[in-house]
């Protein structure tokens, strides 16, 4: 005999409140039925006296089926039942009235065993294919025999169902479970459309959890108890891949044998309840698969939650505690091969790429977790993870987008000295046409920390062609006064502006062309900025357009893979409270 034990998977992302709401619910059907008025000894005792009243009037007629159709009485009783007709068959018989009464007597007992039967709980929730009622092709499923029955669905629902829960979410896989068990059911009736047993537990539907399990994780290694005798016993483990279809093929096997031995009547277990069941899980799952309904509806877990673990990092700590580090490494290489997605794996793999000193055949996977982290806003995390990256792999780089959002996240937090040399890279491997958002993103970012590059970044974007023009007045304004604000902090005072800058046609441009004399000295491109500051209308509202329309206004070329998550996200803010105060 060989039974399952468990296997590797050990996590999932969210706990499986589908799976466990339905072993519950089982459990406490199960409690119901056991504490119900009605119990299979009531039956027992109804039948009794049927036996025992035919027993000492043999010569009345008793319907042969009763027991077959039911499912009630033993072996032993029909047996004395017969015992007891040879011993009577030369009593007297009585008078045509008598034997009418006894006969009533004998219907009436008969009616009373059919009645209470028909109260059992097994009865009323099973699904009898003789006679259908359409709310049992559902309360079967959650109705059990027995405390073992109940245990064997469970335990294997319990194996299978919180992983597959994991994958496709709860609403899917509930609708999943409950059109499992139907279409399974449905299938036992088709084959046994005359029988008289009531159907039973949710073995139905739990084949087909197992079917889907063996489509959507056949790699998962099953670990297993067997005895055989006294002598031979033991665990072993087997991937899903190799056991689910020997279960299959044992299934198919006992239902032919229980088919040639019991013929329409199906035996005590449901084996092509079964056998259906795993078939509707295989082409479920194999339809949500390849069909890329997982990824369309975006079934999984919400990225924030608990990772399932991949069986991979059990199997590398096994080697790393056997002393066996390269072999770990492998392990790791070859399950993020296999599952690049997973970001608790390729985490692990760079972890142990770095103790080994091997870290730049890892920085591609570990550049995905800080990508991932970065564009889930946990700028903290992304930001070690870049560090890290920058330390032990410092020639690789991580994309353009994502290094903007660095370089963003270490302006606000101040961390200007670690933002400079990035910020130099990223204006160095700027494309001939940067889009209109990087420019801004770029010029807010050199402004919080004072880098030689805002001035140029700003006039670069001031001359964007697709910078809106009330947009491009508002924001040479700004630009003026940020560095009229630089040169007033330095003690300087600006001299009166040339009637040929003011009036120009472009009087930026005129202005960072123009020397002019602060306090004495002279200053290159300098002389008539403050006098600028005048085009700024000053109210702070003034600017509250023409974000707007910037926002509306921003649409890029930018190609895939490049800048394109910054499209649109132009602002230019680029002044504190602080800075305003000061001005």
């Amino acid at each position: 005999m060989i039974i399952p034990l468990g296997h590797e998977q050990t996590a999932v992302r969210r706990l499986p409140w589908v799976s466990f709401s339905l072993m519950i619910l089982c459990t406490l059907v199960l409690a119901f039925a056991q504490n119900a008025k009605v119990t299979e000894e009531d039956v027992d005792r109804a039948v009794e006296k049927v036996v025992k009243y035919y027993a000492h009037h043999p010569y009345l007629t008793l319907d042969p089926e009763l027991a077959k159709q039911l499912g009630l009485g033993s072996e032993q009783q029909m047996t004395a039942v017969l015992d007891q007709m040879v011993s009577m068959l030369q009593a007297q018989a009585p008078t045509p009235e008598d034997q009418a009464e006894q006969q009533a007597e004998l219907d009436r007992l008969m009616e009373v065993v059919k009645s209470t039967a028909n109260a059992l709980p097994v009865q009323r929730l099973g699904l009898v294919p003789a006679d259908r009622r359409p709310l049992t092709f559902l309360s079967y499923m959650f109705m059990h025999a027995g405390f073992f029955h109940l245990l064997g669905n469970l335990f294997m629902l319990y194996l299978c169902g919180p992983f597959i829960e994991d994958l496709w979410g709860r609403r899917v896989f509930l609708g999943f479970y409950l059109a499992a068990g139907i279409f399974a059911g449905f299938m036992y009736v088709l084959h046994y459309p005359d029988a008289t047993g009531p159907l039973v537990g949710a073995s139905g539907a739990v084949s087909a959890v197992m079917g889907a399990f063996l489509v959507r994780l056949w790699w998962i290694k099953i670990k297993f108890f067997y005895w055989f005798g006294l002598v031979f016993r033991g665990t072993f483990q087997a991937p899903a891949w190799a056991m689910l279809p020997l279960w299959f093929a044992g299934e198919l096997f006992n239902a032919w044998i229980t088919d040639s031995m019991t013929g329409a009547g199906g035996g005590g277990v449901a084996y092509w309840a079964h056998i259906w069941g795993f078939v509707f899980g295989l082409a479920f799952a194999l339809i949500m698969r390849y069909g890329k309904l997982e990824e369309r509806f975006k079934l999984g877990p919400p990225g924030d939650e608990e990772v399932p673990r991949d069986p991979a990092l059990d199997r590398a700590e096994k080697a790393l505690k056997e002393n066996h580090p390269e072999v770990a490494l492998r392990i790791l290489q070859e399950a993020h091969r296999r599952s690049p997605d997973d970001t608790v794996l390729a985490a692990a793999y760079w972890d142990l790429a770095v103790t080994l000193e091997r870290a730049p055949e890892a920085a591609p996977a570990f550049a995905r977790v800080v990508r991932e982290d970065a564009q889930r806003g946990e700028t903290d995390a992304a930001l070690l993870g870049w560090l890290q990256l920058r330390d032990h792999a410092p020639q690789f780089q991580l994309d353009p987008a994502t290094r903007v959002k660095m370089l963003e996240a270490l302006t606000q937090a101040g961390r200007n000295l670690e933002a400079a040399p990035l910020l130099d890279q990223i204006i160095a491997d700027l494309p001939p046409a940067p889009p209109l958002g990087l420019l801004l993103k770029l010029a807010r970012a050199a402004d919080r920390m004072d880098h030689p590059g805002r001035i140029a970044l700003l006039d670069q974007a001031i001359a964007h062609s697709e910078l809106p023009p009330a947009t491009r007045s508002d924001l040479e304004a700004r630009l003026l006064r940020r560095v009229a604000f630089t040169w007033s902090g330095a003690g300087a005072v600006p001299m009166e502006i040339p009637a040929d800058i003011r009036d120009s046609d472009d009087p930026l441009r005129a202005a960072l062309t123009t020397s002019a004399v602060f306090g004495g000295m002279e200053v290159p491109g300098m002389g008539p900025l403050t006098g600028l500051m005048g085009q700024d209308s000053g109210d702070p509202r003034s600017m509250a357009g023409s974000e707007a329309e910037l926002e509306a206004a921003v649409e890029t070329g930018a190609e895939a893979g490049t800048y394109r998550p910054l499209e649109g996200a132009a602002s230019i803010e680029l002044e504190t409270p602080e800075d305003e105060e000061r001005l």
